[in-house]
């Protein structure tokens, strides 16, 4: 797992080198710069990763949205998996787009991709 993040700290680095100076110059009509949405693979939790992000979106306004692989999966183990996942990224300080967990947790299994 370590070397598989920090094989993630270049591109992430970028991001955070980067982003910050191309939005610095624009604002909308109500003054707000440009905003990202990062989503992150809760399968692959990396908490050195996932708390460059959460820095990255604490200066910016952005935020991270937990996308799952989870095709074929059953219904237990999905639910297992998010509720896991929602755990671990709530121990960042990393902006989620939280409503669509609790919606998700409560949609039938094979909505979700399960079986």
């Amino acid at each position: 797992m370590a070397w598989e993040s920090r094989r993630r700290w270049p591109r992430v680095e970028t991001w955070q080198r980067e982003f910050p100076a191309l939005i610095r110059e624009f604002r909308d009509a109500d003054g707000v710069a440009p905003r990202h949405t990062f989503f992150y693979p809760i399968e692959q939790y990396d908490a050195e990763v996932l708390q460059r992000i959460a820095d990255l979106c604490a200066g910016t306004g952005s935020e991270t949205e937990i996308h799952l692989h989870h095709d074929n999966d059953t219904a237990d183990n999905l639910r297992r998996t998010l509720m896991q996942g929602i755990e671990r990224a709530g121990q960042s300080r990393a902006p989620f787009a939280r409503r669509h967990w609790r919606s998700a947790l409560w949609l039938r299994p094979r909505q979700l991709g399960a079986r």
